[in-house]
């Protein structure tokens, strides 16, 4: 039947029936392969996936078995036996070879630091570090390589010992390594230390470092930090040691011939018989330095300080040589330089002022435009010394013959000496004087002084754009790095500046000696009081708090200058869940927080010396509410209150609890360390930021992303605000006198205060700080609003220069532990008191809160 029916089929019918069985075949033959396709893939995915599961495994297991076999050598080169530490170190090497790693290392060694190939524990050492630094440079290997440092420096101080007579009594014992393997320990550490240093991406950390009669290797130390190292006998040729702290450091015959040690700091520091010939001094800091037979010949010594430096006056041989060195510009105050050699030295615009100076030797010495006033000149050699304008006020030069001529600045062949300022009794008006027609056409020429700061690289800037406006007056800018040295200069009759720059603070001393003109006078005389108003109504836009600060007497005086820039104390944090907003908060952390050894963690001091430590001690004084007013009494300064003894313990507390950021002398190592992670909290003045934005790498925006910014100890405390003044001295030509009044004006106007706002700084005027689009960006300005609402400036007298030299003593002293706060604080009544004699009888006039 069914043979009959598929017969009966057409034939057509039949071929496509055909075809659908065929094409049924064909597909079921693709299926079938794509299939074994994918089989045959998913079995060679689950192998890869295998094997790689496999290695993965056996790689983790043996990097846990290498980080547990280094574990344990470390734990066994952290004991105390020198033999452990030996063999550890070379069960590390031995490890290392076996991964193939040593060959490339041990040429290395042998190149690099030209060592012997052999067992010595130096190059064990030097081996493992090429090796942790090359294939390992992880938080682990760090972690090593600061083991490794430390148990070094501890057999390196053990070593020491042993090899001290002074120590061992009758020498080094039979079993005792010879001072050949312990330099070769100390160069081991130095290298740990610089590598650490790479790693970590910090200074280089040699505190305390024994390293006496080492040839250093000639790396960049820029930054580096040798405080109280022994560096007695040590070969430092040749090195970079910018910005190095050498504070502390016994450098007793070390050889620094030809080094570069621009800004670096030797405070406190025994140079005995070093020799730095050739080397670049600059900015260099000797303050409180030994100097007993230290040579400097040919050195670059520009700019650099030698306050209170010197040396026993016994030693007769064993005076300092500056022989030809470049001298210009340096401060020398109290220093003790009995015999010196300064032949042929160049110290031209020197300040060496309360210097003794007793036989020393200025042959053929260029000292013009120098500040010798007050010191001791005895028995002198001043042949064919050069002393063109120089000021000897008070000095022995008058009783030792000096050729008049050569002392008045005058010789046969010179100029006229300069003309003499004219006294304010016999100037003519300046509302009705005349001039001639050529001198109206003439280029006058002005001088302004400043100090070193934040305020004179703006004025800088005003002084460039002040050029542009007008052809007729040119300003030539001469900045200083003490306030001390500006202070002599202005004590000169003949000091040539008609423009000067100043702090606050030095406005009462100023006026009270004469140096400035009264502004207040000069406004009426000028007949400019209905641009102006009288000085009275300039307090409708100056901020009436910085404008109280350019009179004297207080708030009742005429004005002697005008306000340039402000600034404040503030706090300046790290933008971190754990970072305190307050300092009360941020002090109570720190009681609490272990301290960590290198000083990453913590508080950044600049109270290192001088006005910043004054400055410091008044901004913790006044956050408190602390007075210094002592009522009816004769003068109104009383540091011996409790508020005043909570400041000074609580200042002493963060020199103890932060010891490795107390030298930091700078606004850009201060900002940038904050910026860097390397402490967490800043107490400094608000202009702080600008030099962040300037010089640490981040724009403001950035800068608000990392950086908080806020008062000390929250909005309801008093701030220590302070102000750059911008005053007219006593000195120049009737023209040359109107022509630094109209720069004042215009420098502290609207139009130069909008670009000190442009350039990072505080305003001083209300119309610029509530307006303006630049504001908005700079954290600053708001804090700067909230620190006026309850605003205190630093205390005024007459006698600043002289208290606070007192007060900085006697903080220092307490900082050093000499004796408890509250004795120097007591101390420091006394000789305030003394100095501002006839002073208060003790118990009189004194408040509830006095520790008497």
């Amino acid at each position: 039947m069914k043979e009959k029916q598929l017969s009966e089929l057409p034939i057509s019918d039949l071929e496509r029936l055909k075809q659908v069985e065929e094409l049924r075949g064909l597909r079921w033959e693709r299926a079938n392969k794509w299939t074994s396709h994918i089989t045959l893939l998913l079995a060679v995915v689950g192998t890869f996936w295998s094997a790689y599961t496999y290695l993965d495994q056996a790689r983790q297991t043996h990097e846990d078995q290498r980080r547990q076999v280094l574990s344990g050598l470390m734990e066994q080169f952290s004991q105390d036996d020198p033999k452990k530490r030996v063999s550890a170190a070379e069960s590390m090497m031995a490890f290392l070879e076996r991964e193939d790693r040593a060959l490339q290392v041990w040429r290395f060694a042998a190149n690099q630091f030209r060592v012997e190939t052999d067992s010595s524990v130096l190059q064990v050492l030097q081996e493992l570090l090429q090796a942790a630094y090359d294939h390992y440079p992880s938080p682990d290997m760090i972690h090593y390589l600061e083991a490794i440092h430390d148990g070094v420096e501890r057999e390196i101080q053990t070593l020491r010992g042993r090899l001290l007579p002074a120590d061992a009594g009758t020498g080094a014992s039979e079993s005792s390594p010879s001072p050949a393997a312990l330099t070769e320990r100390q160069i081991a550490l130095v290298y740990l230390s610089v590598t650490l240093a790479r790693l970590n991406r910090t200074p280089i950390h040699l505190e305390r470092a024994y390293l006496a009669n080492v040839t250093l290797p000639p790396f960049d130390y820029s930054g580096a930090r040798f405080q109280r190292a022994v560096l007695n006998g040590a070969n430092l040729n040749g090195g970079v040691f910018d910005r190095v702290d050498f504070s502390g450091a016994d450098l007793t015959g070390a050889r620094l011939i030809g080094s570069r040690l621009e800004s670096a700091n030797f405070l406190g520091a025994n140079l005995t018989q070093a020799q730095f010939d050739g080397a670049e001094l600059s900015y260099a800091d000797f303050t409180h330095a030994t100097l007993i037979g230290t040579r400097f010949v040919g050195a670059k010594m520009y700019q650099a300080v030698l306050n209170w430096v010197g040396f026993p006056s016994e030693l007769e041989s064993a005076a300092p040589d500056f022989s030809g060195a470049d001298m210009g510009h340096i401060t020398m105050f109290h220093a003790h330089l009995h015999r010196a050699v300064f032949e042929g030295t160049d110290l031209h615009d020197a300040d060496i002022v309360r210097s003794d100076l007793t036989g020393a030797i200025f042959t053929e010495a260029n000292l013009s435009r120098s500040v010798l006033a007050e010191s001791n000149f005895s028995n002198a050699r001043l042949e064919g010394t050069f002393f063109w304008g120089a000021d000897v006020t008070g000095s022995a030069l008058d009783r030792e013959g000096i050729d008049p001529s050569r002392k008045l600045g005058l010789r046969a062949d010179s100029e006229a000496s300069p003309r003499s300022p004219i006294s304010p009794a016999s100037e003519p008006s300046l509302r009705n004087a005349t001039h001639r027609e050529s001198d109206q056409s003439r280029t006058l020429s002005l001088r302004l002084a400043s100090i070193k700061g934040p305020a004179t690289e703006v004025l800088e800037t005003l002084v460039a754009r002040y050029h542009t406006k007008q052809d007729r007056v040119r300003i030539h800018l001469k900045s200083f790095t003490f306030p001390e040295q500006l202070n002599w200069r202005l004590r000169r009759p003949d000091h040539g500046f008609h423009l000067v720059l100043i702090d606050d603070v030095w406005l009462p001393y100023h006026v009270a000696q004469g140096h400035l003109q009264n502004v207040s006078a000069l406004i009426h005389e000028r007949g400019i009081a209905g641009r102006l108003g009288t000085d009275r109504e300039l307090g409708r836009d100056f901020l009436p708090e910085l404008l109280d600060l350019c009179r004297w007497p207080e708030r009742d005086g005429s004005l002697f200058a005008l306000p340039l820039t402000g600034d404040v104390m503030v706090l300046f944090t790290r933008k971190t869940t754990q970072t305190p907003v307050t300092l009360e908060q941020h002090l109570n952390h720190m009681r609490t927080d272990k301290p960590r050894e290198l000083g990453t963690y913590g508080y950044g001091a600049h109270f290192s010396h001088g006005s910043p430590m004054v400055d410091h001690f008044l901004t913790l004084l006044w956050c408190q509410d602390g007075p210094l007013v002592r009522g009816r009494a004769e003068h109104p300064l009383n540091f011996f209150t409790v508020k005043a003894l909570e400041a000074l313990k609580t200042q002493v507390f963060l020199q103890d609890r932060a010891p490795l950021l107390t030298g930091l002398n700078t606004e850009t190592q201060l900002g940038c360390g904050l910026v860097n992670h390397r402490f967490e909290a800043v107490v400094h003045w608000a202009s702080l930021w600008r030099s962040m934005v300037a010089q640490c790498g981040l724009n403001g925006q950035e800068l608000v992303q990392e950086i908080d910014i806020g008062l000390i100890s929250g909005a309801s405390t008093t701030s220590l605000i302070a102000s750059s003044l911008l005053a007219l001295p006593q000195q120049g030509e009737l023209d040359q006198r109107e022509a630094a009044f109209d720069f004042l004006i215009w420098a502290t106007g609207p139009e130069g205060m909008t670009l000190s706002v442009e350039q990072g700084m505080l305003p001083t005027r209300t119309s610029i700080l509530e307006t303006g689009d630049s504001l908005a960006d700079q954290p600053h300005f708001a804090i700067w609003r909230e620190a006026l609402q309850n605003a205190k400036p630093r205390p005024r007298h007459a006698r600043w220069q002289d208290l606070s030299r007192i007060i900085e003593t006697h903080l220092l002293r307490a900082m050093h532990h000499e004796r408890p706060p509250w004795q120097q604080l007591e101390e420091l009544q006394r000789r305030v008191n003394r100095e501002l004699s006839p002073g208060p009888k003790r118990g009189e006039g004194q408040e509830e809160n006095s520790l008497d």
